[in-house]
């Protein structure tokens, strides 16, 4: 915090925006010159990532272990408000599984096809940075957890899924994005105690 009590971030917001009137004010011909890239901005301090205890994940995982079951399948009959509800929830604990269980990024969630995970061999092959490719053992509860994703979301659509197509998908059946990720991220693991 600054003398006037403002978060750096929120200083270096403020200049950002002033910043960019200024541009817009220069090449209307109005302004000669930016003052505001005269301003020294103020340092912000790197956020550090939250981490999860491990007994507060087992107690998130027992305490959704419904969503991921298969009588919670039988639940889902097509595309009706009770059926988007739960698929909802099941996909859910299905990125907080993936992550939980894969350590994979992002992006490389986002990235997953249904061709990416193979049952047989147990693992899901992931591409990451500079597009370089890598397999990733899977536990057998986090196939079977997928095994029953897959069959909820060809229950939705109301078809079978090809290996090109995303692995997870929104409810309208688009493939996920990162602020769709992030939110789902603080939904599920909003109460769950980090260290």
């Amino acid at each position: 915090m600054d003398a006037c009590g403002m978060d750096p971030r929120t200083v270096n917001l403020h200049l950002s925006v002033l910043s960019g009137f200024c541009r817009y004010l220069m090449k209307d011909g109005r302004l000669g010159s930016n003052p505001a890239r005269m301003v020294s901005r103020p340092k912000t301090e790197k956020r550090l990532p939250v981490f999860y205890r491990e007994d507060s994940m087992k107690e998130y995982f027992d305490s959704t272990d419904c969503y991921a079951s298969e009588e919670n399948l039988e639940l889902i009959s097509g595309n009706d408000k009770v059926s988007k509800d739960m698929y909802s929830r099941r996909l859910g604990r299905m990125i907080v599984s993936i992550l939980y269980s894969t350590g994979i990024r992002r992006s490389e969630l986002i990235g997953l096809n249904v061709g990416s995970v193979d049952f047989s061999r147990r693992t899901m092959k992931v591409i990451g940075k500079g597009d370089k490719a890598r397999e990733i053992p899977l536990v057998p509860s986090l196939c079977k957890e997928i095994s029953l994703y897959l069959q909820t979301v060809e229950t939705m659509e109301g078809r079978r899924r090809t290996a090109s197509e995303p692995l997870l998908v929104t409810v309208k059946g688009s493939r996920l994005y990162p602020v769709c990720i992030d939110r789902t991220i603080k939904s599920e693991l909003g109460q769950v105690g980090s260290i």
